[in-house]
């Protein structure tokens, strides 16, 4: 579970308009590839934690993540998720209804 999960706090960040380091997992790697919102890291090493701290200290990489948070926001708005939902469930219970 752990290895294919994204943690809520994730989402925070995004919706915070926060980059943020995240480990190299296949779900991350996912998502930053659709809205590269802050940076991976293949280990907890200090050194590795302290190069990602840095990359985010750069000021145009920095904005370019923001920017990337912004977008990402309105793919994961709750408008965005919920319609599908609600066009789900309104064709399951008409099946159930007749």
């Amino acid at each position: 579970n752990y290895r294919y999960s994204l943690a809520n706090r994730t989402f925070d960040y995004i919706f915070s308009g926060l980059p943020a380091i995240h480990s190299e997992l296949p779900e991350y790697r996912e998502l930053l590839g659709r809205f590269p919102a802050g940076t991976l890291i293949s280990d907890l090493r200090p050194e590795t934690i302290a190069h990602a701290v840095k990359r985010l200290e750069d000021e145009d990489f920095y904005n370019r993540c923001v920017e990337a948070c912004r977008l990402a926001q309105s793919e994961f708005s709750m408008q965005h998720e919920v319609e599908p939902l609600l066009g789900w469930l309104e064709r399951h219970f008409k099946k159930i209804n007749g």
